[in-house]
């Protein structure tokens, strides 16, 4: 019997912990182990299972499977099913597809649950799987490192792998030793998925030609990670100067290209997969490879303004001496918001905040001092001048909403035709304001504003409006805008 000792590390005391369950025998390994260990370990427990609509009535067994057996262990069962989908799976990227959305239910779920962990089943074939895939597909020395250990998914929820380091045959021999049945889905034997060609005819050639083979790939992997994490630290520097700016992130490239040429590409990758990182499912396909950095590189000698679409989420346009990292998807338009609200912008990794407060009690000293308005807003007494930092913004509630007259508030692109109240006396187009500003074209065109109607009082990160000040003793909506670190413990 292969040895079964899972990193129960990953865990710690008082955790929620979201176990991803499909009911095939590597997470139903899963589910047993947190069964026998989750008293110990301090942890709660809660098996989700995704039924991505496909299969039929084979995968609604899945899920009765999978619901029998989190009651029999008394965890909380949760069935998230996906719509819409529509893949047909001859398609190249239908895994992908199906792991992306499979990855965004497991997070909504975590965050219903208040769960800090995702645990999935990943196991050591899984892992090898991964790279020679990789390989197949073009990668970089980095991609040789695999999948990690724990990786954060998303702000507050991380994705843990307890398994990395098991062979399946020690899941096998654990799951028949415990008597614990599992489920078989036959599109693991489909030859039309690369993986499973990967895994079914593969693997067992290169064990044919070398036994040794899969112990070696091992020894790969362990020397990839530690080297990658090894480059990542003298690459930290670089990623600190990436700037986020409209939606898009900026780096100054100054003397880049005098650091030593590992460093340069190590540093190209390090960035793009932490921008990448949080659009991403884990062990995503999308992969920068050599001819990808140094196409980037070339751009960055000529020195002339150029743009180079990457793999995944993210284009690169060349402006200056900046290099600006553009989502290629806009994604939506806008949102309407009633305050209070909180939005999240997931393709611009950014978070919008709109609270009611009152405004003395928040702002204090920093907006207590007395301003008047001219005009219909003659001698009241109001609370100014707008905060100095542009990522907040303080709007008068009252008076903000008569303004509107029933129009929705709205988080949205620019538009053309914007026209920016500077104040109730002064208003202008916005394009002339942002041609004002440090912001290169590029990130112009997708600026995001807080407007009513094409009206906007807000440029996030940008400026503010000093129209509709709030006043004391009146309600107030405090606005504030946040972006995602890139630097985070997203970045793998």
């Amino acid at each position: 019997m292969k040895a079964f000792v899972p990193d129960a590390s990953l865990f710690q005391p008082g955790e929620k912990v979201v176990a991803a369950v499909s009911g095939g025998a590597d997470s139903m390994a899963l589910m047993e182990w947190l069964y026998e260990e989750h008293t110990k370990l301090g942890i709660a427990v809660f098996v989700v299972h995704v039924h991505h609509g496909l299969r039929g009535e084979e995968a609604d067994e899945d899920a009765r499977f999978v619901e029998r057996a989190a009651a029999e262990r008394g965890f909380p069962f949760r069935l998230v099913r996906l719509t819409g989908e529509g893949a047909d799976p001859p398609r190249a990227n239908v895994e992908a597809l199906l792991r992306r959305r499979r990855y965004e239910a497991l997070v909504s779920a975590a965050r219903r649950h208040q769960a800090e962990k995702i645990a999935v089943a990943h196991h050591a074939d899984d892992q090898r799987e991964t790279v020679l895939l990789k390989l197949l597909r073009g990668t970089s020395p980095m991609g040789l490192a695999g999948m990690p250990r724990r990786r954060r998914l998303s702000p507050g929820i991380e994705l843990v792998r307890p398994f990395i380091a098991l062979e399946r045959r020690a899941i096998i021999d654990y799951l028949q030793a415990r008597g614990v049945a599992y489920r078989h889905d036959r599109t693991n034997d489909d030859p039309r998925f690369l993986r499973n060609r990967v895994r079914n005819e593969l693997m067992p050639l290169f064990i044919a030609l070398s036994p040794s083979f899969p112990r070696r790939l091992d020894v790969l992997i362990a020397q990839a990670r530690a080297e990658a994490a090894y480059w990542e630290g003298a690459a930290r520097d670089l990623l600190a100067t990436l700037q986020p700016i409209g939606g898009a992130w900026r780096w100054p490239v100054g003397d880049f290209l005098a650091r030593p040429l590992p460093l340069q590409r190590r540093a190209i990758h390090l960035i793009w997969s932490c921008l990448q990182a949080p659009h991403a499912a884990p062990d995503d396909d999308a992969a920068l490879d050599l001819t990808h950095i140094e196409a980037l590189r070339s751009m960055l000698i000529a020195r002339r303004p150029a743009a180079l679409d990457l793999p995944g989420h993210y284009r690169v346009v060349l402006f200056g001496t900046d290099l600006y990292f553009l989502p290629k998807s806009r994604g939506t338009e806008g949102f309407a918001l009633v305050p209070p609200a909180m939005l999240v912008w997931p393709e611009r990794r950014e978070r919008y905040r709109f609270l009611v407060v009152r405004p003395e009690a928040v702002l204090g000293a920093e907006l207590g001092r007395t301003a008047h308005r001219r005009g219909e807003m003659a001698d009241r007494r109001v609370i100014g001048p707008a905060p100095a930092n542009p990522s907040r913004a303080m709007f008068d509630r009252d008076a903000l909403l008569s303004f509107a007259g029933g129009r929705p508030l709205m988080v949205r692109l620019r538009r053309p035709g914007d026209v920016f109240w500077h104040s109730l006396e002064r208003r202008e187009k916005l394009k002339d304001v942002l041609a004002r500003t440090a912001l290169a074209r590029p990130v112009r065109r997708q600026i995001a504003v807080f407007a009513v109607g094409r009206d906007v009082l807000w440029v996030p990160g940008v400026i503010a409006s000093q129209a509709f000040l709030p006043r004391p003793g009146r309600a107030a909506i405090e606005c504030r805008y946040e972006v995602d670190d890139p630097g985070g413990t997203g970045c793998d």
